[in-house]
């Protein structure tokens, strides 16, 4: 989403400034898989080291919050750092009991997501995003 007239910096900020990381509820995962939208899900915790260097070092990156931006993909935040039983289902169904862990569903493929656990490669996450479909 480039905005003719305007700098790199300047479009890519006002796409940073459109992506927005909502709280996970599994209603919206269900309603993002009917509608073929791209989701994001990060399983985080404050007191989790981890997780906030995942956040600050890849998941706030401009590359990363520009492709969240041009995909369209819906970025859901699954916080652990108290109880939350549907988030916690959610991450135990995907095969783990512990953060960092981030899941993407393709919109095409929502129900084989792409799973990255611990500390996240910048790299890696772009490939991934990369390749997702355009919507």
């Amino acid at each position: 989403m480039i905005y003719k007239n305007t700098s790199y910096k300047a479009a890519l900020a006002a796409v940073r400034n459109e992506v927005q990381w909502e709280e996970f509820s599994p209603k919206q995962l269900l309603d993002a898989h009917a509608n073929g939208q791209h989701v994001i899900v990060d399983f985080t915790a404050n007191w989790c080291l981890n997780c906030q260097y995942n956040m600050i070092t890849v998941l706030s990156s401009d590359e990363v919050m520009d492709l969240i931006g041009k995909k369209h993909i819906l970025a859901l935040k699954a916080d652990l750092t108290w109880t939350n039983v549907q988030a916690e289902s959610l991450l135990h169904h995907l095969g783990s009991r512990s953060v960092p862990f981030f899941a993407v569903f393709p919109g095409d493929d929502p129900y084989r997501p792409i799973i990255m656990r611990d500390i996240l490669n910048k790299g890696a996450v772009i490939k991934v995003l990369k390749g997702l479909e355009e919507k």
